[in-house]
């Protein structure tokens, strides 16, 4: 039985598209990346999302309050830089929702498509489910433990 969804709202960052990050100088994509990864973790903490889980998976949806929609994968680099926030990672330095973001333990990163609200402003809105257990694991020839 999976835990969840917790609901992050990230409406304290401007939003930048994918064409944006890649587009610029590599310290300013690095900068994005930082500041993607603070938002995550400061929005789990909000949130209280719980730590040391064994498998999660995250939907990420854009809200605009324009009528500047984006394409569905406009966002990839940020729920990237958000899902290395929520892990611990090899450094340590994230939230500790989970040891790593490997296959086993981030099952899932699903993009929607962005939705127009004019009574809220610009935010990249992250649902967290907390999965079950872990997939067995595939051998290169397809077959499972």
């Amino acid at each position: 039985m999976s835990a969840g969804p917790w609901v992050l709202v990230i409406d304290w960052l401007p939003l930048t598209p994918a064409n944006r990050w890649y587009k610029g100088h590599w310290s300013k994509t690095a900068a994005l990346v930082i500041d993607w990864r603070s938002a995550a973790i400061q929005a789990a903490r909000i949130a209280k999302l719980p730590k040391g889980v064994d498998a999660f998976s995250l939907t990420v949806q854009a809200r605009h309050r324009t009528n500047h929609l984006t394409d569905f994968d406009a966002f990839a680099p940020a729920a990237k830089a958000i899902c290395d926030g929520l892990v611990t990672g090899p450094r340590g330095d994230g939230y500790g929702l989970a040891a790593d973001d490997t296959p086993d333990i981030a099952q899932r990163l699903t993009l929607l498509p962005s939705f127009l609200n004019r009574a809220l402003p610009d935010a990249l809105l992250v649902s967290v489910v907390i999965e079950d257990a872990r997939p067995p694991r595939v051998h290169g020839n397809g077959e499972q433990e």
